[in-house]
């Protein structure tokens, strides 16, 4: 999500003075701070004209880590601009854990209570985060989408920080690793999965995503839209249709340019080639990679670019020349 605060003072921190801007916030972070009136579309707007705006204060000294189990959205903090807390720097610490009778006589006016039962900081950031954003709830959300859509590898890593609460990348890589390792979840690429799921093809519909990777593999080159994969395959539907997404999960589909996909030993076949005529012409253009591969400039196009996007080659003008280092396969 990305918000845009306008009609306020900003106070950068510098010691400068105040003045007027628009700041721009996307997922959590600051992004930009534009001039007064500017307004990106698409951003939702926050009128904070009366209002000073500034980044958030850091107490250097806090024991609000014995109260975050409790109130793991820190509203006192937050009514006071504390964004940061650096706590434990006096001795005292809900972590790690040497002395718990010591730790249970010293909180014992806290209310509620705490359960104690982390002994070091991943444990007690798991549970904090497992107060404020239901970690298992979250879990039983993937569990959901595997039942609902049984051959998708998992849940997107950005749709599921937002169910933490958009939380801190940070704070969320640090949760994820916690999770991983006790086995709960695996992290793929992108995508967060149950260690429990597998995507699994009935008969049918390997029979499909066979036909679907023979017609790519087939048509090297120059292949068939995914609308015209999918018709010779018997079915309606894209490239969001999920038997053709199975086989962009699993990479044997790449997507080369928007709704342009090439089987990914077609890929490795054309480089092979592009590089070979390279070591020998040291430049070539369109016309060269045309004639290479028998192909229109449908295909021509988008090959070179996504090869320099692959740092394979590189242009220079019209032309593209051996990326140095550069290597077949």
């Amino acid at each position: 999500m990305t918000i845009a605060l306008t009609g306020g003072l900003v106070a950068d921190g510098t010691g400068a003075e105040p003045v007027a801007a628009t700041v721009l916030v996307d997922s959590g972070r600051i992004a930009a701070v534009l001039p007064p009136g500017d307004q990106p579309s698409g951003a939702e707007v926050i009128d904070a004209t009366g209002n000073i705006v500034a980044p958030g204060f850091i107490d250097l000294h806090s024991h609000a880590d014995f109260s975050l189990q409790s109130t793991p959205d820190a509203p006192t903090q937050l009514y006071q601009g504390v964004t940061t807390l650096v706590t434990g720097n006096c001795g005292w610490s809900p972590f790690p854990i040497t002395d718990l009778a010591a730790l249970r006589a010293g909180t014992a006016f806290l209310d509620p209570k705490h359960d104690w039962s982390w002994r070091d900081v991943d444990g007690f950031a798991r549970r904090a985060l497992e107060s404020k954003v239901e970690i298992r709830e979250i879990r039983d959300d993937i569990g959901r989408l595997h039942h609902a859509f049984p051959l998708r590898p998992g849940m997107s890593r950005e749709e599921l920080r937002g169910r933490a609460g958009a939380a801190d990348e940070r704070v969320f890589g640090h949760l994820l690793g916690v999770l991983e390792a006790e086995g709960v979840v695996k992290a793929e690429r992108d995508k967060v999965r149950l260690t429990t799921h597998e995507v699994r093809l009935g008969p049918e519909q390997q029979k499909i995503v066979d036909r679907l990777e023979a017609e790519f593999l087939s048509a090297a080159a120059a292949p068939p839209s995914p609308e015209e994969a999918m018709a010779r395959a018997g079915l309606p539907g894209d490239e969001e249709h999920e038997l053709f997404q199975v086989l962009v999960e699993s990479r044997r589909l790449v997507r080369v340019k928007e709704s342009l996909f090439f089987h990914a030993t077609a890929l490795e076949t054309i480089q092979d080639k592009l590089v070979a005529m390279l070591r020998e012409r040291k430049e070539i253009g369109p016309a060269d990679i045309k004639d290479l591969l028998g192909i229109s400039r449908k295909y021509a196009i988008p090959l070179l670019e996504f090869f320099d996007g692959r740092r394979v080659t590189a242009r220079v003008g019209e032309r593209r020349v051996l990326r140095g280092g550069s290597t077949a396969g």
